[in-house]
């Protein structure tokens, strides 16, 4: 009926950048299903509840590249997402906003736009509004954006 708005404020994402070569790039990301964040807190406790994200069972959202590849616009990162212990391969496309290099250590800004059905993975596939069938739809548009701590320098990854 109308567009919800809202975030995941912990995550943890694992960023390792080789400059020149994609191929040797990688990402993992892990994201606290608990700190879902829509603005209205009965919302966010069923978004955690077991008929949505069900956040006690499945505390995460996981994505791990297995490669990325170079694009027109930017890179994608091909991998798997997993989300309510749900794996499926995902595309995530992607742009570097930015690239900071301090005493051979990086720092970057990341964005990316996806969109997926949450059918697909099991979130909310039971729920049924009272009154509104179609109440949700089932594709969810993510995006994301990140700016990286001050990384290791690339000798410190291989020890």
């Amino acid at each position: 009926m109308t567009r919800v708005v809202g975030r995941f404020n912990t995550f943890d994402v694992r960023i390792v950048l080789a400059p020149g070569d994609p191929a040797a790039s990688s990402v993992e990301a892990k994201i606290d299903v608990a700190s879902v964040d829509s603005g209205i807190a009965a919302r966010d406790a069923d978004l955690r509840g077991p008929l949505f994200f069900d956040a006690v069972a499945h505390p995460h959202i996981t994505f791990v590249s297995r490669r990325i590849e170079p694009r027109t616009q930017g890179f994608a990162a091909i991998g798997e997402l997993t989300i309510r212990g749900v794996s499926r391969p995902q595309t995530l496309p992607f742009t570097l906003t930015r690239v900071e290099w301090e005493d051979g250590r990086p720092r970057l800004g990341v964005a990316g736009r996806l969109t997926i059905d949450r059918t697909v993975f099991g979130v909310g596939t039971d729920w049924k509004h009272s009154l509104v069938p179609h109440f949700i739809g089932n594709d969810v548009d993510c995006e994301l954006f990140v700016w990286t701590k001050l990384g290791k320098p690339r000798e410190a990854e291989s020890k």
